[in-house]
C-alpha cells in the first residue's frame, strides 16, 4: 500500500505541491517521507490519494521529522539474514515458513519452501490463471522429480557457486536440482522469491507436518540449520531424551527456540541439541496421553517396534485398535 501511494504522488504532484522528493521505508511499514513543505494544495492531494489514512475528524497523520535525523530515515534495516527461518506474509505460500537461502541482485530474498503445487485438473475442466478466493491453497508436499517427464536438470546449477557449498565444502549434487514450469526445486523444496516486506521474522513457527517434510527432504543447508520447533512439540526440563546423531541420552536442562540444553548422562556435560536431533525416550508399554495437535486428549500404550525409530503408534484405552498417532518420540505425549 506505501509503494501504492508512493507511486500516485510521483504521477499527480505538481509545482504548487512544492513535493521535492517521496519514499517509503521498507522496514519500516505504514509510513510514507515526503521532503516538503507542507502547504494547502498538498494536504488536499494527500486527501485524495490511495493509502493515505486519515482520522475521523483529525484529518492525516503527519510528523515532522528533525533535520539531523533525516539521513537516519534512507537506512534499510531488517532482521532477515541468509540461514535464518522468516514468514511469508502474502501471496500462495502466506503463513508458510521458509529458510533464508540468498539475497538476489534484484534486492529480493529467495527461500526455500514445502511446495504448494496445484494438481491435475479434473476430467473436463478447463486450465485458468486465475483462482476463485473460495479455493485453498494446495496442500504442502515435496516436489516428486519422477512424477513429470517435463523435468530437467537446472541448467543454473554451478558446482563452482559458493551458494551452492554445503558447510563440507562438498558440492550439491545437480542431480537434487530441477526445473519445472517455471519453478525451480532443490532436494524436492522449492526456491520461491520475495521482496522484505512480505517476510516476517516476529515468532516463527511451524507446523510438525512441515517440520517432518523440511527434515525428509534431506537438503543438507535445511539439516545443518536451526529449525522453529514445531507447535505441537512439548518437550519439558527433566524429560529424558535422545540425540539422534550421537545415540547419547541426557535429561533436558533447559528448553529454548532452536532446541534443548542436554545434560548428558555419561558425565559429559550439557551440550545444546536441535530439534532435528532431539527424540523422547519411550519404551514399549509407557502409558501415555496427547496434550497437544490432531489427538490431543487420548491416550494409551505405547507401541514402537511397529513403524521403528522416529515413530510410534498407541494401542487406546478399552479396544484393541491400534491407532498410528504420527512421530511420537519428539511430540507432544
Amino acid at each position: 500500500m506505501e509503494e501504492e501511494a508512493v507511486f500516485a504522488l510521483f504521477e499527480l504532484a505538481k509545482p504548487k505541491h512544492q513535493l521535492r522528493s517521496v519514499f517509503t521505508q521498507g522496514s519500516i511499514g505504514g509510513w510514507v517521507y515526503l521532503e516538503t513543505t507542507m502547504n494547502e494544495d498538498l494536504r488536499k492531494l494527500l486527501k485524495l490519494t490511495c493509502g493515505i489514512v486519515q482520522r475521523e475528524n483529525r484529518g492525516i497523520l503527519c510528523e515532522e521529522i528533525d533535520f539531523a535525523e533525516w539521513t537516519t530515515t534512507l537506512k534499510f534495516t531488517h532482521n532477515v539474514e541468509v540461514g535464518k527461518w522468516v514468514r511469508v506474509t502474502k501471496g500462495t505460500y502466506k503463513g508458510d515458513v521458509g529458510y533464508v537461502l540468498r539475497f538476489e541482485t534484484s534486492g529480493e530474498v529467495s527461500l526455500l519452501l514445502v511446495p504448494r503445487l496445484p494438481g491435475p485438473l479434473p476430467l473436463g475442466q478447463s486450465s485458468s490463471k486465475k483462482r476463485k478466493r473460495s479455493i485453498p491453497p494446495p496442500e504442502p508436499k515435496l516436489f516428486n522429480c519422477n512424477a513429470t517427464q517435463e523435468t530437467h536438470r537446472n541448467p543454473n546449477y554451478n558446482p563452482d557457486d559458493p551458494t551452492n557449498i554445503i558447510p563440507s565444502e562438498d558440492p550439491i549434487p545437480p542431480e537434487d536440482y530441477f526445473v519445472h514450469d517455471g519453478n525451480h526445486f532443490e532436494h524436492g523444496l522449492i526456491v520461491k522469491s520475495y521482496t522484505i516486506h512480505s517476510l516476517s521474522t516476529v515468532a516463527v513457527s511451524i507446523q510438525s507436518k512441515t517440520f517432518t517434510h523440511f527434515r525428509m527432504s534431506g537438503h543438507p543447508l535445511i539439516l545443518a540449520s536451526k529449525l522453529p520447533k514445531p507447535i505441537e512439540w512439548i518437550f519439558e526440563e527433566g524429560e529424558k531424551v535422545l540425540i539422534t546423531a550421537s545415540g547419547k541420552q541426557g535429561t533436558v536442562h533447559k528448553v529454548e527456540a532452536d532446541g534443548v540444553e542436554v545434560e548428558l548422562d555419561n558425565g559429559e556435560g550439557k551440550v545444546k541439541v536441535g530439534w532435528l536431533y532431539v527424540n523422547k525416550v519411550c519404551i514399549n508399554g509407557d502409558y501415555v496421553e496427547v496434550l497437544s495437535g490432531m489427538h490431543k486428549g487420548q491416550s494409551g500404550w505405547i507401541q514402537l517396534s511397529a513403524f521403528g525409530l522416529g515413530s510410534a503408534c498407541i494401542i487406546e484405552d478399552h479396544t484393541d485398535e491400534i491407532k498410528v498417532k504420527g512421530n511420537l518420540l519428539p511430540l507432544c505425549f
